[in-house]
């Protein structure tokens, strides 16, 4: 555009808010006499400014349309910006499978990652919007192609992972009601959405820590079926069968109760005063330890629903803890140390 062309363009739209009666501001005037996508984005702006979300996502799809047979060095920008606000607008109206094709058209890779945390943080119902329930998030997580876009992917993983990680109880085993995560399982939820993907070994990091807060909740401690803790228990059987026979096996920390205490004298950064180190050991578990400790655990369960307790045994603390804490296969016999 030439100097006279922006004089006639500022001119044009000087009329124009003139003629409106103050009602269109000179940025709105901007506009105008600009193309149609920008026309239609000036609209969508109008029903955003309202909330009135479904108004503007239909024309946020209009302005992007106009925008592909109006091609401009700032189209690429434009885009982008039209393409937030629909993608904003289809959350707000819980349309998470027409957000999730939004979110797949950004140029702006860092925008993308932004808004692909906000679109898993609204389906799990971390923001002020309906929550799914657990089922109903899987479902529609498999549903998309998101291995289609393997950055969306890696994203909506790791800020799952985070997620589950920072889950100090398992939903409907705690009496914990003042959580602010009280009954959002993201174990679940990661657990179910990799095995999908055939991500064998990521399900299992996630059933492992599962069975970690079972172990720890003291309602799953006191029933005497046992059930959280046997379901998780086949999961772990379960998928890790559906690896190859070399790799079936689980690298884990020993816990607390169950750590090494034969070397306890240690120096002031924490290593031991013998052998020199400082992280904790760890253990590797295999499939037959696990069915080993399941086949304990329902030999267990079916003594005491027979009545059939022994009173004489004499245990002291310690080895009560390290049963509890750590299982039939946790407790440094049947695993291997390292």
């Amino acid at each position: 555009m030439d100097a006279n062309s922006r004089v006639a363009h500022g001119k044009a739209i000087g009329i124009l808010s003139d003629m409106s009666a103050g009602l269109l501001t000179v940025d709105d005037t901007e506009h105008f006499h600009s193309g149609l996508s920008a026309y239609l984005q000036h609209i969508l702006r109008l029903f955003e400014s309202v909330d009135a979300y479904s108004f503007a996502a239909d024309f946020a799809r209009l302005a992007l349309a106009a925008l592909a047979i109006e091609p401009s060095r700032e189209a690429e920008e434009q885009q982008d910006d039209i393409l937030s606000t629909l993608f904003t607008a289809e959350v707000h109206c819980c349309r998470y499978n027409e957000a999730y094709i939004a979110l797949t058209q950004f140029s702006n890779q860092t925008q993308q990652e932004s808004c692909a945390i906000a679109w898993i943080d609204a389906i799990l119902g971390r923001k002020s919007l309906p929550k799914l329930e657990a089922t109903e998030t899987v479902r529609l997580l498999q549903r998309l192609p998101l291995d289609m876009h393997a950055h969306i992917m890696r994203v909506v993983d790791e800020h799952l992972t985070t997620l589950a990680q920072k889950q100090a109880s398992i939903p409907g085993l705690s009496r914990d009601m003042w959580s602010s995560d009280y009954g959002t399982d993201y174990m679940k939820i990661l657990y179910a959405l990799r095995v999908g993907r055939q991500d064998y070994r990521g399900a299992i990091s996630v059933m492992m820590d599962r069975l970690h807060l079972i172990k720890k909740s003291n309602k799953a401690r006191n029933d005497p079926e046992a059930m959280a803790l046997r379901h998780t228990l086949l999961a772990l059987i379960n998928i890790l069968s559906c690896v190859a026979p070399d790799e079936a096996y689980i690298v884990t920390p020993v816990r607390d109760s169950m750590a090494d205490t034969t070397h306890i004298f240690r120096d002031s950064q924490g290593r031991d005063m013998e052998t020199g180190w400082k992280d904790r050991k760890r253990i590797i578990i295999t499939l037959e330890d696990l069915r080993r400790e399941y086949q304990q655990l329902l030999d267990k369960c079916s003594r005491i629903e027979r009545g059939d307790f022994d009173f004489e045994a004499d245990v002291d603390d310690e080895d009560e803890e390290s049963e509890v804490e750590g299982g039939g296969v946790t407790n440094g016999v049947d695993a291997m140390e390292f």
